[in-house]
């Protein structure tokens, strides 16, 4: 089969020629009415699918114009609600994000503040804040695309000259390019054949992978892994587009149970040893009597479930635990009836996730790592600026996990712990699902008969969609990751052999997803677990708290009131000195223009410069040397801001006092 080509990589640069809103639909509880999109650092982006929405308005008027043909718009962009296999000339997109960050995200905005006139007079109760983005600020994104529809793409790019909220008032003025990139050839190192591959995914982009259990009609969650369902429907789609012969001769070892996609964690600490986190253990109120159930089947009194994550790793008898950072992003779709509000949570970016892929045929590992490598793009919304992610992929001798489990030299296995390592359903002998077939899994480990002692447990529909035939799968009830069953054996227990078969083929139902994965982990390492620690997640420095920022300057500006500190001078001085600071508010010379009138006016003499020592002394601290720490971080501009609302603070008291 001959190769696909490529896409061609896009970079779009989106400069704000004017302020910009870009709402995130939402507004803030004793904040702005309108809000801006932000990043989990403060700064501001603009999302996939608004950009997605402007690039298809943009190129449908250009087409219009042109004479095109206009279902080209469908073929790069999709229908609304479409649920195809990836087409050929889909176009993938990314978020625009800043160029460059300046060092406090707080300078990226402006507040401005807007009412409606009725008959030239203000009406009332419709005074709006909102937080604009500056102008002149550069944004950065991708658009991959084929060659093709490069000059297309590129043209509808430079034909969006506005967005975001408040247009008809001169907000959001933007231009935009998108340059072809000369895309590096990575080159990974080839795969041989093998049984078991580990492959790794970088989120790039956040990533949504539906939750169907705990989403709504107008919510979507998302699962805190990725799915080994989504990975195999990738690799089938990319080895189908790109490889059509081989993906027709080796179809069904590729689809069916002879290949086990098993689900990406996320790893914490470079440990790719994760296990999804084990169900059963409960404690006090206050973190202590850290204890199983599946001990000895009871709860002591008082005590609730703990916490311990999605995730986690044993090491000494400690269990450490966290979860999959995940954020969500509202949606508006105005229809000419009603707006729609549409919220989707998803895997944040820049997160790694592990994930293994276990072969019966070691032949087709080499095909699958091929085009499993570099850029991919996964999950729902993948042609909505979500799912972008960089994937290597490596051969292993077996998953990192099993260390915890047959690997583990155990005792003579008189008791096991089988711990579900993803979503574990079992048939009976008429085929119909029934949770665990204890007279199967006897056979499968080659051993009389097992009891089951205790286990820990909870059970969800797990159901799937079909793209070939675009509709739903029947929805199977299964025990959910992390149930546990404590198992003993009477007489003959199993021996290396067999628990290491099942470890590696997995029982039960749909395993080519990646289902059906379980662990036998040994009483020795499941009774050290004792602990319980959180990994934390370092993430950068938030900076100052703004509404702390916010009491500091209020407080500030009342005490300096009351220490009356304008000393002698008149309200038109003072006027006259706010002047020059509104001025030059945004000019470095600032201080050289308001020391140059202070000396304007000790020339008139010794009365006159006593009368403006204390405001020159004020507005020299204020601007160089500020006595208070959290003014050190403001930058000459904020802190001239700063005067200007003391000034106007102190002619609101004199209104208020007479004159005082």
């Amino acid at each position: 089969g001959e190769c696909m080509s490529r896409q061609v990589e896009l970079q779009v640069r989106l400069e704000l020629l004017s302020d910009t809103i870009f709402g995130s639909g939402h507004s803030i509880p004793g904040g702005e009415d309108i809000a801006v999109c932000q990043d989990e650092n403060g700064y501001p982006y603009l999302k996939g699918t608004t950009f997605k929405g402007l690039l298809r308005e943009s190129m449908h008027d250009l087409l219009e114009w042109s004479g095109g043909p206009m279902d080209t718009v469908e073929e790069l962009l999709g229908k609304e609600g479409w649920t195809g296999t990836a087409g050929g000339r889909r176009l993938h997109l990314t978020p625009l994000t800043l160029e460059e960050k300046p060092e406090e995200s707080e300078t990226c905005y402006d507040h401005r503040t807007f009412t409606s006139l009725e008959n030239d007079v203000v009406k009332t109760g419709t005074l709006r804040s909102a937080m604009c983005i500056c102008r002149g600020q550069k944004f950065i994104g991708k658009i991959f695309c084929e060659e093709q529809d490069v000059s297309l793409v590129r043209e509808s790019a430079r034909g969006i000259k506005w967005l975001g909220t408040m247009r008809s008032r001169g907000f959001g003025h933007v231009k935009v390019i998108a340059e072809p990139v000369k895309s590096q050839k990575i080159a990974f190192p080839a795969v041989g054949a093998t049984h078991c591959l580990h492959y790794t995914l970088y989120t790039e982009t956040p990533v949504s992978m539906t939750d169907y259990n705990r989403s709504g009609e107008n919510s979507w969650d998302t699962h805190g892994c990725i799915a080994g369902s989504a990975v195999r429907g990738m690799a089938a789609s990319l080895l189908a587009q790109r490889e059509p012969d081989w993906f027709a001769a080796n179809k069904i070892a590729l689809l069916t149970e002879k290949t086990r996609f098993l689900s990406a964690f996320p790893v914490q600490n470079d440990n790719p040893a994760v296990l999804p986190s084990l169900k059963g253990f409960y404690e006090q109120k206050d973190g202590s009597d850290f204890h199983s159930v599946l001990e000895d089947g009871e709860i002591s009194e008082g005590s609730k479930r703990a916490d311990v994550g999605s995730f986690c790793t044993i090491e000494n008898g400690v269990l450490h635990y966290w979860n999959a950072r995940t954020g969500g992003s509202q949606r508006i779709q105005r229809g000419a009836d009603k707006t729609n509000i549409f919220q989707t949570r998803s895997i944040d970016a820049g997160q790694r996730f592990d994930g293994y892929i276990l072969l019966d045929d070691a032949s087709i590992a080499p095909k699958l790592a091929e085009v499993l490598c570099g850029t991919v793009w996964i999950g729902a919304d993948r042609y909505d600026g979500m799912g972008k992610c960089r994937m290597s992929i490596e051969a292993c001798d077996a998953p990192a996990y099993r260390r915890y489990g047959s690997m583990q030299r155990h005792d003579d296995n008189k008791v096991l712990y089988m711990l579900a390592l993803s979503p574990l359903g079992m048939t009976n002998e008429y085929g119909e699902p029934c949770g665990i077939n204890w007279d199967m899994l006897a056979e499968n480990l080659g051993v009389a008969s097992v009891t089951s002692e205790f286990s820990s447990t909870s059970v969800s529909e797990y159901g799937g969609f079909n793209r070939q035939w675009k509709c739903h799968t029947p929805a199977i009830r299964m025990y959910d990751a992390g149930s546990l069953f404590k198992i003993s054996f009477d007489g003959e227990s199993p021996d290396e052999a067999h628990l290491s078969a099942i470890e590696q083929s997995g029982l039960g139902l749909r395993r080519a997803e990646g289902f059906g994965q379980v662990l036998f982990l040994s009483e020795s390492l499941f009774g050290s677990i004792k602990a319980k620690q959180p990994v934390e997640y370092t993430a950068a420095p938030r900076r100052q708290n703004m509404a702390e920022l916010r009491r500091k300057r209020l407080t500030w500006i009342m005490e300096q009131c009351e220490q009356k500190f304008a000393g002698d001078i008149s309200d038109s001085q003072l006027g006259s000195i706010q002047a020059i600071c509104e001025e030059h508010k945004h000019r470095a010379d600032i201080l050289q223009k308001l020391n140059g009138f202070f000396a304007h006016n000790a020339e008139k003499g010794e009365q006159t410069s006593s009368k403006f020592a204390k405001m020159k002394q004020l507005v020299n601290t204020v601007l160089s040397h500020p006595s208070e720490p959290w003014m050190e971080n403001m930058d000459t501009t904020e802190r001239v801001q700063l005067l200007c609302d003391l000034f106007d603070h102190s002619r609101k008291e004199d209104a208020g006092h007479g004159n005082v």
